[in-house]
């Protein structure tokens, strides 16, 4: 069985994976039919297919980027968080922040992602 680290950092490079069917294999492992996906630019969507066709979307939209992990995952309870950026091809980074729950195989089922530094209010 994989670590959560290990399904995050899976997670993570599927945002890096090119193709629709690749970007699916690369989720097999971490991510499960139930899983959903929101952010504040996009509505939820649920399981592989629907996360898949979100980042194969992505790629299309923005092509060269690249997501990285910032932080090391912070996680308790079957839930956790982790920072991250994404790079364009010039170089440009925005960075933001993922929420996330996973079950007791270390599948991730929830993530919440947020843009942008986290500032106090």
């Amino acid at each position: 069985m994989k670590t959560i680290e290990e399904s995050i950092t899976q997670y993570g490079h599927a945002w890096n994976v090119q193709g629709l069917e690749n970007i699916k294999t690369a989720l097999e492992d971490c991510w499960i039919q139930q899983s959903t996906y929101v952010d504040t630019q996009n509505e939820m969507v649920k399981g592989i297919d629907g996360l898949a066709s979100l980042i194969n979307g992505f790629h299309h939209v923005a092509p060269g980027h690249t997501l990285r992990q910032l932080s090391k995952v912070d996680f308790h309870h079957n839930c956790g968080r982790f920072k991250w950026e994404n790079i364009g091809p010039n170089g440009d980074k925005m960075e933001g922040m993922d929420y996330f729950e996973y079950n007791d195989d270390n599948q991730i089922t929830c993530i919440v992602g947020f843009f942008g530094p986290f500032t106090n209010l």
